[in-house]
């Protein structure tokens, strides 16, 4: 049975990858803004079901892996930043409030019509990030790809991380313990 990661995401291609998985990438090209719901930790949730569906609707023998994220900041939705200078802004503002970072992983079996899901997260806390550090971590312009504008691993971006719940893996977009539950419960066995 073929397995499919419905995501463009380096960082979940990395993990599955590292864990040893075999897999096919195939986008789901959907308009995530579309998808919208005012409790924030349904929505990562939301957004991976449809991205999920959506692959599932070509492909008949296969397990679908689909996964979103979001950051939440003092009761604020932060998805991916719209442009360095708000990456650089979320970058200096961190150290008010801790981060909620909020995993939506969806699963589905075509072939025996399975599906289970899951919702993670995990909290970050940051140190004062200086102006001119924000701005040089935002013109490298690899934070646009991310919820909240921050890569918790980054060499930058690390020094003034403290993660207090939740595992790197939470930050990357792919928390490979929850996943690999879900796979079993939708009867994937890796060959």
């Amino acid at each position: 049975m073929k397995l499919i990661l419905a995501s463009q995401s380096p960082r979940r291609k990395e993990i599955l990858q590292e864990a040893g998985y075999i897999f096919e990438i195939i986008p789901a090209n959907i308009d995530e803004k579309s998808i919208r719901h005012d409790d924030y930790h349904l929505l990562p949730l939301l957004i991976a079901k449809v991205k999920a569906q959506r692959v599932a609707e070509s492909h008949t023998d296969a397990v679908i892996i689909a996964a979103d994220q979001v950051v939440v900041w003092n009761n604020q939705l932060r998805e991916k930043p719209q442009s360095k200078e708000q990456a650089a802004q979320w970058l200096t503002h961190y150290h008010q409030h801790p981060a909620l970072v909020i995993n939506g992983i969806y699963v589905i079996n075509t072939t025996n019509g399975m599906h289970a899901q899951t919702a993670e997260t995990g909290i970050c806390e940051f140190a004062p990030i200086p102006q001119d550090i924000a701005h040089h971590i935002a013109q490298k312009g690899n934070m646009m790809d991310a919820a909240g504008g921050f890569k918790v691993a980054d060499p930058d971006v690390a020094p003034y991380v403290r993660i207090t719940s939740g595992t790197t893996l939470s930050f990357k977009g792919l928390p490979l313990p929850e996943l690999e539950e879900l796979l079993r419960d939708v009867g994937y066995k890796r060959t």
